[in-house]
């Protein structure tokens, strides 16, 4: 939905943007919705501490923890924001 709203240009009128508005106000999720509007300088949103994230294919051979793939799940969405399956 976030991608949606992004891609009709926070159109205030799309159902994408409307209800990701609505879930920001909800504070019991408010925290698992992606963060597509930022009422902070970028200053403000980017201080701190960098993240610290290795991603890599490339395994020690001794390592059997990981796997070595990526699982993906398409699902497809009209443009009003309805969904329409996988």
């Amino acid at each position: 939905m976030a991608n949606l709203c992004v891609l009709q240009l926070y159109d205030e009128r799309s159902d994408a943007c409307n209800y990701i508005e609505k879930v920001l106000k909800d504070d019991a999720v408010k925290d698992a919705v992606p963060k597509i509007y930022y009422t902070q300088t970028p200053q403000q949103v980017l201080k701190g501490d960098p993240v610290d994230l290795d991603v890599a294919f490339k395994l020690p051979p001794d390592d059997t923890t990981r796997v070595s793939s990526l699982t993906y799940y398409l699902a497809r969405y009209t443009l009003e924001g309805h969904f329409e399956g996988y």
